[in-house]
């Protein structure tokens, strides 16, 4: 499934088109179609509510192990794109959290900015791996 399929009947895809870096396009592309759709319906609710009542825990990509190696330059590079990520239920939501506090498998990684994100990657979560700067454009 393509993109501009995903989106169709929600908003084109030049509505979407800023929030998807082109590295994660090619790594959405492969998902299958279930998974594809939530991360469709993760856009499109940010898109109308913002932040308010997602079900997987949304947070701040800064809580690093201080005893990871280079953790300060992980630190500088989390607050120079204010990269953030998202549980987004792929596979399956962990429903013996709260909602809005869900964890799943899978996270999106995205830059957050005051009006515009940008997802930018997607991987398992544990174990934690930031996108790279290549992936940021």
């Amino acid at each position: 499934m393509t993109l501009p399929e995903v989106f169709a009947g929600r908003a084109s895809l030049a509505t979407h088109s800023s929030l998807i870096g082109w590295s994660f396009s090619v790594i959405f592309s492969g998902l299958p179609a279930t998974e594809q759709h939530k991360i469709a319906n993760f856009i499109s609710h940010v898109k109308k509510d913002a932040w308010k009542n997602l079900e997987g825990r949304n947070k701040k990509s800064d809580d690093i192990n201080p005893a990871s190696p280079d953790y300060w330059k992980k630190i500088a590079f989390v607050n120079q794109f204010n990269l953030w990520h998202y549980h987004i239920g792929i596979k399956q939501y962990n429903l013996s959290k709260k909602y809005g506090d869900r964890t799943s498998r899978f996270v999106l990684h995205y830059m957050r900015k005051p009006e515009q994100v940008k997802i930018v990657d997607m991987s398992e979560h544990p174990p934690f791996i930031l996108p790279t700067q290549h992936q940021l454009h």
